[in-house]
């Protein structure tokens, strides 16, 4: 990934996987005239030793919260749209609301969060069943897996602890990440202008592992 670093670009997320989702969601709701370019090259990802998933990986995988599932449903669904076209501006307000959200109460944040991901996964399921009704000739082994994925995602919903991750440890886990998510947007435009700084004044701020 080529990223154009001349104007403040948005943190990536130091918390849970799917930091690559985040980061293309605070670009295209932080810098409304950003482009995204993919070239038609592709790299195979081929590991040496012989990989495998169990029978019903791929059901249980939808049914299971990711910390970057919460937090891409809480910027979708929880957080407003900025129509500043400052890029530092939408970063800290983004990261106002995240932190905002990050200190409301455990069970006002459960709430808010459950609904964003009602919403993100309901969506899912939905275009899953518009999938099974667009090729109802499709192969046997397909539908059972969409089912598969269906019922499982309806099971997860309901859940009493749903949306928590199993990544960072609980609900109250996730919650604290999202905050600090939010202070680190906040400060992101000055810790750059910082750096920036370091460096026209010829001060390093890191060393090359290649000098050693």
């Amino acid at each position: 990934m080529g990223i154009d670093n001349r104007d403040v670009m948005p943190p990536f997320v130091p918390f849970g996987r799917g930091e690559d989702g985040i980061f293309a969601l605070c670009v295209q709701r932080c810098y409304p005239n950003a482009l995204t370019v993919h070239l038609p090259f592709a790299m195979a990802h081929e590991p040496e030793e012989a990989r495998s998933y169990p029978s019903g990986a791929m059901a249980q995988g939808l049914a299971r919260t990711k910390f970057g599932t919460i937090v891409e449903s809480a910027i979708h669904h929880l957080v407003p749209r900025s129509t500043a076209s400052d890029p530092s501006r939408n970063l800290r307000a983004m990261g106002r609301a995240l932190q905002a959200l990050g200190s409301a109460p455990l069970p006002e944040f459960h709430a808010q969060v459950r609904w964003a991901c009602w919403t993100t996964l309901g969506a899912q399921v939905a275009r899953l069943e518009a999938s099974l009704d667009e090729h109802p000739d499709g192969p046997a082994y397909w539908r059972a897996d969409v089912e598969s994925q269906i019922r499982h995602a309806r099971e997860v919903l309901l859940r009493p602890d749903y949306p928590a991750s199993d990544e960072l440890g609980g609900l109250a886990a996730d919650q604290a990440a999202i905050r600090k998510f939010g202070e680190l947007m906040q400060c992101w435009p000055d810790v750059v202008a910082a750096c920036r700084d370091l460096r026209r004044r010829g001060v390093p701020i890191g060393v090359s592992l290649g000098s050693r």
